[in-house]
């Protein structure tokens, strides 16, 4: 085993700092959505697919501050996981958007 120099462990850390660093801004980022899809709509009724459809229901929010996990109609699921909406029938992703948003209450 050789011996390495003070310079060498120096740009090691920082290698392996910025790596889990970038690896817990990925995690963080899947906490929005980022890599959860909800859009199986198996098992739905043609009426509720269409209510999907026709509120425009998306996975991932383009509309800013707001999304499925702040809206008023959104029932959060597991951590991690698709959660519900009263109105839009099937999984729901806490960091979709649908026309039918209406800020959560404060």
């Amino acid at each position: 085993m050789s011996k390495i120099n003070r310079r060498e462990f120096l740009e090691r850390a920082a290698l392996l700092g910025a790596a889990v660093g970038a690896g817990a801004f990925m995690v963080g980022c899947n906490k929005g959505g980022g890599g959860l899809s909800c859009t199986d709509t198996a098992g739905l009724a043609a009426a509720d697919v269409a209510t999907r459809t026709n509120n425009n229901y998306v996975d991932a929010s383009t509309q800013a501050g707001k999304d499925c996990a702040g809206c008023a109609l959104y029932q959060a699921g597991a951590e991690g996981a698709c959660g519900t909406c009263t109105v839009v029938k099937g999984s729901i992703n806490p960091g979709g958007y649908c026309n039918l948003w209406a800020a959560r209450p404060a």
